[in-house]
């Protein structure tokens, strides 16, 4: 799936939700380029719109879109044991969480 095309079914939002579940259920079953895939999927996800400050997108509530459970996973993601760029990129993606503009993100 491409992440980077957006369809009208919201297949590109599954990388994220793939990203999410590995992170949450299977960590430590992951090779070190899965997991750094993760890291990157979930970075990538929160940072997509966190300079819209669209009011619409900013109330909705309850949105399929992926950012929610990235956001949901980036906190867990501070205990576990991660390489040097990685532990940069998860503080990264937890920095831009707190600040998101979607309250459900945040």
């Amino acid at each position: 799936m491409e992440r980077e095309i957006k369809d009208p079914l919201g297949n590109h939002h599954g990388p994220g939700f793939i990203a999410a579940v590995c992170i949450r259920d299977h960590w430590d079953e992951l090779s070190t380029d899965e997991q750094d895939w993760c890291v990157n999927v979930v970075r990538s996800e929160i940072a997509k719109d966190s300079n819209h400050w669209n009011h619409l997108n900013r109330v909705q509530q309850f949105s399929m879109a992926a950012d929610r459970p990235c956001a949901q996973m980036v906190s867990s993601l501070i205990d576990k044991p991660l390489t040097g760029p990685q532990v940069e990129r998860v503080w990264q993606a937890f920095a831009v969480a707190i600040t998101h503009p979607i309250k459900e993100v945040r």
